[in-house]
């Protein structure tokens, strides 16, 4: 966990292209590290990143899973370049929201949705 950390800290904007991803921990480990994510608005990208929706290239359907004729690389393109023609600002909203995902918050909170499991509570 330190090593990717290390690297992550190295970095100045994370790519994150996987589609309809339910929770990603790269994409955790990315915004504890403070670093900007560039991302298609698919899965739970808007979920985990609310501080940051305008780096999220829309996709080209509502549907709970998008598919590759959702996705236009372009889209995903601009928003990079927007990262990078505004990184100081990304950053910096990045940063602010290092600690939204805490391990030991994120830990209670993935306890609680086994117990409410187990216990028939869902």
């Amino acid at each position: 966990m330190r090593q990717i950390a290390a690297l992550l800290r190295r970095c100045h904007v994370f790519l994150f292209s996987q589609v309809n991803p339910p929770c990603p921990n790269a994409v955790l480990e990315a915004v504890a590290t403070g670093l900007p994510v560039v991302s298609f608005d698919s899965g739970s990208a808007a979920e985990l990143l609310p501080f940051s929706t305008e780096l999220l290239a829309p996709v080209a359907s509502d549907n709970v899973f998008q598919q590759l004729a959702d996705l236009r690389a372009e889209v995903l393109a601009d928003k990079i370049t927007l990262a990078v023609e505004n990184l100081p600002r990304f950053q910096s909203v990045a940063r602010e929201h290092a600690n939204d995902y805490a391990f030991a918050r994120c830990g209670y909170a993935y306890r609680e949705v086994f117990a409410r499991v187990l216990n028939g509570r869902v």
